[in-house]
């Protein structure tokens, strides 16, 4: 039976035996119940497929059903955090937020950069951005006192990073100044979410693949010259080799 989460429940949960909270929303497409949708591909193309048991409104697990993962925790946790920063520019809430501001050298790169914070870099606190980086007096991040404070956290106490970037500890941190690529204190994720098609009948066959209008081939032969390439006659060879896209 669902119950409404509220503050004094959450209270009650983390002073007592509670290990976690679960929430499950049933979502449909957009275009109508049962509508196609286009899941997320990996590795050559192919899509996270599994089996999983579902319980039903009895309480008892079913037969087990062909799923699709539609979008996986990373993925959801990026959104969140999007979500979040978003939230954070409207002032809607207030958080603790490391950002970099790039605008006094924009103009030595070739392409410009945006501010980043941390809920956009992909390491979170540990991102060699954010530690690379100085403050207004010149201090580099890692040797400052925020640096020292985060220094002290383990996972009996992880208030040091509460204070400087709390989010890190909600979706996972692993690093720390002096120890980065994942060699420091390691947060697991607090916050897990996915979305997962369920029961699903997979289309064998896809199209809708727009055509080339030129025809191109990666298998063309062509030769580097001053101007950049030039086709060769197959017939020749011409010490070409084929260029794929």
């Amino acid at each position: 039976m669902s119950k409404k989460l509220t503050y004094q429940t959450l209270f009650d949960a983390v002073s007592g035996t509670g290990a976690a909270f679960r929430s499950v929303t049933k979502l449909q497409p957009v275009g109508q119940t049962g509508d196609r949708v286009f899941p997320a591909t990996y590795k050559e193309g192919k899509y996270a497929t599994e089996k999983r048991r579902l319980r039903g409104d009895d309480g008892n697990l079913g037969a087990a059903v062909d799923c699709v993962l539609l979008n996986s925790v990373p993925s959801e946790a990026n959104h969140a955090e999007e979500a979040l920063l978003e939230a954070v520019r409207r002032e809607r809430i207030h958080l603790p937020l490391i950002e970099v501001d790039f605008s006094g050298v924009n103009g030595e790169l070739t392409k410009p950069l945006p501010n980043l914070t941390s809920l956009e870099v992909p390491h979170r606190l540990a991102d060699a951005i954010l530690r690379d980086s100085a403050l207004a007096d010149g201090t580099r991040f890692e040797k400052s006192t925020y640096a020292a404070d985060w220094r002290k956290a383990n996972l009996w106490n992880a208030t040091p990073i509460y204070n400087l970037c709390p989010t890190a500890l909600l979706f996972g941190l692993w690093g720390s100044p002096e120890k980065p690529g994942g060699l420091g204190a390691k947060f697991e994720r607090a916050f897990v979410s996915e979305i997962v098609a369920v029961d699903t009948d997979p289309v064998a066959d896809r199209f809708g693949f727009r055509i080339d209008p030129l025809s191109a081939s990666s298998q063309v032969m062509l030769k580097k010259n001053e101007a950049g390439f030039e086709i060769v006659d197959p017939k020749t060879k011409g010490g070409g080799e084929a260029v794929g896209d």
